[in-house]
């Protein structure tokens, strides 16, 4: 098994097709097709099907590809250590920032499906603190959500809308709402609440405050948490009602999880401290988190 062969169906994988993969690759589009119909010839089975102008990996395929992002993982690796051992360089840890302990451990299992041997260390801080932590030096990477958008001393790499919901506990004291409402619930329904409340001066708690604002409500603030996984833990214990960010929810009989009418919107930003160059191990990390390969775009 060659591994440039490995890195041509991962990136028609990614690319969707063998158009968008030859120019990631630099070949030309006839050169790519042979390959992939060389390799799967060799293995005696198809890696793709076609479906309208995409290509769809088959089961069989789709095992390949797994098994694929290991191995040029593994490769990748190797080959970075191999040459900080040549060149007496020791890069250091990536350091990655985010607000969402729910998004560390979605990364941290991702990393561990696809066989990464080095981890960088992640830092679950709100917003405003994951800022002046990227600013000062402190973090190499952040995933935040600014709500007067990014700092001007920040890259921004991509972004990620999201919603945010209301988390009301399913107990006596708010029967009147969960009996009342089902998927969407007015705003002004919740006026007079026990609201457990993020910090304020957090991106979220900027955020939902100018919300509630807005549209004239007032909540009773039972406390203020700084710690999202905790913030739930109050509302599955009935302390109060809270907003929430929608990747955060699961399904619970503790709880119900309401559209806010209006919606209330806000976006993820991924970035990058201008100015500053990444090590080879923060570039690859950002290719296998986020699926941004800083090589290919120039940067």
């Amino acid at each position: 098994m060659e591994l440039h062969n490995l890195e041509y169906v991962i990136a028609i994988y990614e690319q969707g097709g063998i158009s968008k993969a030859a120019q990631k690759l630099y070949l030309t589009q006839p050169a790519l097709s042979k390959s992939l119909l060389q390799l799967e010839h060799q293995l005696g089975l198809r890696l793709f099907n076609r479906r309208r102008d995409k290509l769809i990996p088959t089961p069989e395929g789709k095992l390949y590809i797994e098994a694929a992002r290991k191995m040029v993982a593994v490769k990748n690796e190797t080959n970075e250590r191999i040459y900080q051992i040549v060149n007496n360089t020791v890069y250091p840890q990536v350091r990655i920032g985010i607000n969402n302990s729910a998004a560390i451990a979605r990364l941290i299992l991702r990393m561990v499906d696809q066989m990464q041997t080095e981890t960088p260390v992640f830092f679950d801080v709100d917003s405003v603190e994951c800022t002046r932590m990227i600013i000062d030096g402190q973090l190499d990477i952040v995933n935040m959500t600014y709500p007067d958008g990014v700092p001007d001393e920040l890259e921004c790499l991509f972004v990620d809308p999201e919603d945010l919901v209301v988390i009301v506990p399913t107990c006596p004291e708010f029967d009147p709402i969960n009996q009342k409402y089902t998927d969407t619930i007015p705003i002004q329904a919740l006026d007079g609440a026990s609201y457990v409340q993020s910090r304020p001066d957090s991106g979220l708690g900027i955020i939902v405050d100018r919300y509630i604002k807005e549209h004239g409500i007032s909540l009773n603030i039972a406390c203020t948490i700084s710690v999202l996984s905790a913030i739930m833990m109050a509302v599955e214990s009935g302390v109060g009602i809270t907003f929430m960010h929608r990747s955060n929810t699961k399904r619970s009989p503790l709880y119900r999880v309401y559209e806010p009418d209006p919606p209330l919107h806000y976006e993820h930003y991924l970035c990058i401290r201008k100015g500053k160059p990444l090590s080879p191990k923060a570039k690859r990390f950002l290719k296998l988190l986020w699926n941004i390969d800083l090589d290919s775009a120039g940067t």
